[in-house]
């Protein structure tokens, strides 16, 4: 599973610079920010997905028509099936 994302990177390395450079008495937190790291990229894909999920987004995956996917699985069966019974044939001759 994959537990950082891209932006949660980039933010966190843009908030370690500042802490360096903009706020020096502030580094002690950096611990608590790597700790943090994980969690908070879960919780901002965790918005992501929702997001896409409302808006009628697809991680991809394309919706078939169910009719035609049953179709092609007893098709596919069927020719498994003739395919095991001219095996058997050929095994008995």
């Amino acid at each position: 599973m994959k537990c950082f994302n891209r932006n949660v990177l980039i933010g966190l390395r843009v908030f370690a610079f500042m802490m360096f450079f903009v706020a020096p008495s502030a580094r002690g937190s950096l611990p608590l920010l790597l700790v943090a790291a994980c969690p908070l990229s879960m919780i901002l894909m965790m918005f992501g997905m929702s997001k896409m999920k409302s808006s009628g987004g697809s991680c991809g995956t394309d919706q078939a028509d169910p009719q035609r996917e049953i179709d092609a699985k007893n098709a596919e069966i069927a020719r498994l099936e003739a395919m095991l019974q001219d095996g058997n044939r050929t095994d008995r001759s």
